[in-house]
């Protein structure tokens, strides 16, 4: 049942329930970059990397900052002593406000002190547009992820 209700700021018209919205063309996305947009009125951070692209509402779950406001680079990966291994460039985002780090793949931390993780949002590509929301369209039952 919970599935079924709306999220906060999605509107209905004519009893339809939106369940995606373009936000651009492919080519509006520079790779390796944040770009928010709004969606159903809902702010979410949008990257593209190569030929993939991930969606994360912005809001960091450790205190709320717009998480998407942040770096998005790499990391320090676990390594021998004395020994660096800097590794996930461009897939960790860190968050503006107190650093905490999240893997765009996953939504999970990476400093390891906390479970939380971001709200990952899908995106998809069709016909060189980029839309947010639920491949399927307004038609479609449940969706795959409920």
């Amino acid at each position: 049942m919970g599935s079924d209700r709306l999220p906060a700021g999605i509107g209905m018209t004519d009893q339809v329930a939106p369940s995606r919205e373009r936000i651009g063309a492919v080519g509006d996305f520079r790779d390796s970059e944040v770009k928010v947009c709004s969606v159903f009125g809902r702010s979410v951070g949008v990257i593209r990397k190569g030929d993939e692209f991930f969606g994360i509402l912005n809001v960091c779950p450790h205190r709320g900052a717009g998480v998407c406001e942040g770096v998005l680079g790499g990391t320090m990966l676990p390594s021998a002593p004395d020994t660096f291994n800097f590794g996930m460039d461009g897939f960790v985002l860190r968050c503006p406000w107190h650093k905490w780090q999240f893997d765009i793949r996953t939504g999970k931390t990476m400093n390891q002190i906390d479970d939380r993780s971001l709200k990952l949002v899908p995106v998809h590509v069709e016909d060189d547009q980029v839309y947010v929301g639920s491949e399927t369209g307004p038609s479609s039952g449940a969706g795959e992820d409920e």
